[in-house]
């Protein structure tokens, strides 16, 4: 297939990504009565993610239909490394034999008790440190009143914007930590690959911020211990694992825990 065939149909991909996404915009807003509604909000979120996620769907299963990486020699170099390590990888990256055994764990110095107990010591107030800060400012951006431009007071509701400025702070911190620890990547996994946690995990923190709206943080945190029982349930149909008696116990205590501490908490 022709160069000038294969950007007419990435276009075609494009423009009718860009028309689904004006499309479901439009829609939400009719007949959901504009943003003030958490499912337009949503679904607005979702209509912006598919411009990149139905334009990469569509190239991926392009490229491996035309056999793209096994007949690839007329091509750009740089375009073909490129997708290369989007949607393939790069193998050559993986550790060799010789170097695992160099690496191995025998080979490293002993730690002491002493080092590992402050170790420990140290993850754990870092953790608890870091946690209970990130829920207390979440939860007083998302239920203070702020005065906007025009000097009324509303409360803070873009809750896209802070999963943003969240993300770029982590990507960047992760960028000088591969910068200064790591040489590209070890795993030699395509990069397409990640984006199924990513994007999962960017959800997952819209409906936090999105949930603070309603009830409080500590309330949030506690509901998250209700996610062991669907967690034991897809381990058991998807990945066949087998659970003891006692984990099931208490997966429903802490479930029926959670409960009496809603039901127990005075409502305003």
């Amino acid at each position: 297939m022709t160069t000038k065939s294969w950007n007419v149909r990435i276009g075609l991909v494009l423009g009718l990504s860009f028309l689904l996404a004006l499309c479901i915009r439009g829609l939400s807003s009719s007949f959901m009565g504009g943003n003030n509604f958490w499912i337009y909000r949503l679904l607005d979120n979702l209509s912006a993610y598919q411009l990149f996620l139905f334009p990469g769907g569509v190239l991926l299963l392009y490229l491996r239909k035309v056999h793209y990486f096994e007949n690839s020699g007329n091509v750009n170099a740089r375009l073909h490394k490129c997708l290369q390590i989007i949607f393939v990888g790069i193998k050559d990256l993986l550790p060799t034999q010789e170097g695992s055994k160099s690496s191995s764990p025998s080979s490293k110095t002993p730690v002491s008790q002493k080092s590992k107990i402050i170790t420990l010591l140290y993850c754990v107030v870092g953790l608890q440190v870091s946690y209970l800060t990130w829920g207390y400012l979440q939860e007083r951006i998302m239920t203070r009143d702020y005065y906007d431009s025009t000097g009324k007071m509303k409360r803070f509701s873009d809750s896209q914007f802070l999963v943003f400025v969240n993300r770029i702070l982590g990507f960047s911190l992760a960028i000088l930590y591969l910068a200064f620890h790591s040489r590209g990547n070890p795993s030699g996994a395509p990069v397409y690959k990640y984006s199924y946690c990513s994007f999962t995990n960017i959800m997952s923190s819209w409906c936090q911020y999105e949930a603070l709206k309603f009830v409080s943080f500590p309330t949030q945190v506690l509901s998250k211990a209700c996610k062991v029982i669907p967690v034991m349930i897809m381990g058991r149909i998807v990945s066949n694992k087998k659970y003891e008696y006692y984990e099931y116990v208490v997966a429903c205590m802490l479930s029926f825990g959670m409960i009496l501490f809603l039901f127990g908490t005075p409502s305003n």
